[in-house]
């Protein structure tokens, strides 16, 4: 589960709240599923993950700032947290260059794990608490080690991606919307993969076209 905190104190900062659903997969850990199909989602274990979630922005001209915070927390000195969403001129505010780095042992072992992160959020006008519309926010999470290092000893179905040169262990897809969906949701989702979409180029903020 992925919210978000202000980067930093200055300017003020606005609240951006909403309902988050989740579509998980993961290769390890008590959840890990042939890839293919959600951990989380239809055909899943367990159904799609819905929140009451919130993001904590602070807006310096065309640019939103704020920071991931995961939780479980993660540990190993997590870094490149903060990020930033930049007005396309439409409302249409795009993620840039999200990417952390962390250790979460209980399900990745011993190694460091990449996130990348693409997305947008809609605005009806000046982002604010009100005016928030839509969102969607992707996570990849990678082991960055060569093909000649499996990882199947803890993340059993980590599939290697020739793409980006390392072992591909998590994917999920954030629905964030302002109203709260149907209870349990109905949201359906099928599980990409042809093609499989990626975090490059880094300017593809919705590959889905969600």
């Amino acid at each position: 589960m992925i919210v978000l905190v202000p980067a930093m104190a200055k300017p003020p900062t606005f609240d951006v709240n909403y309902y988050q659903t989740q579509f998980q997969w993961r290769a390890g850990g008590t959840v890990s599923t042939p890839y293919g199909q959600w951990s989380y989602g239809p055909g899943g274990i367990k159904p799609p993950i819905a929140s009451t979630e919130k993001s904590v922005m602070r807006q310096t001209g065309d640019v939103l700032h704020s920071s991931f915070v995961y939780n479980p927390t993660v540990f190993g000195n997590p870094r490149g947290m903060s990020h930033v969403y930049v007005d396309d001129g439409t409302g249409h505010w795009i993620l840039h260059e999200g990417k952390t780095m962390y250790k979460y042992q209980p399900i990745y072992g011993p190694y460091t794990v990449v996130n990348y992160f693409r997305g947008y959020m809609d605005f009806s006008g000046t982002p604010s608490t009100s005016t928030f519309v839509h969102g969607v926010l992707y996570q990849w999470a990678y082991i960055m080690k060569s093909q000649k290092e499996p990882v199947q000893s803890f993340c059993p179905n980590a599939m290697w991606d020739p793409v980006m040169n390392g072992w591909l262990v998590g994917f999920s897809i954030y629905w964030q919307d302002p109203l709260p969906p149907p209870s349990p949701p109905t949201y359906s989702m099928p599980f990409p993969t042809s093609p499989f979409p990626r975090p490059i180029p880094a300017n593809n903020c919705n590959p889905l076209g969600l």
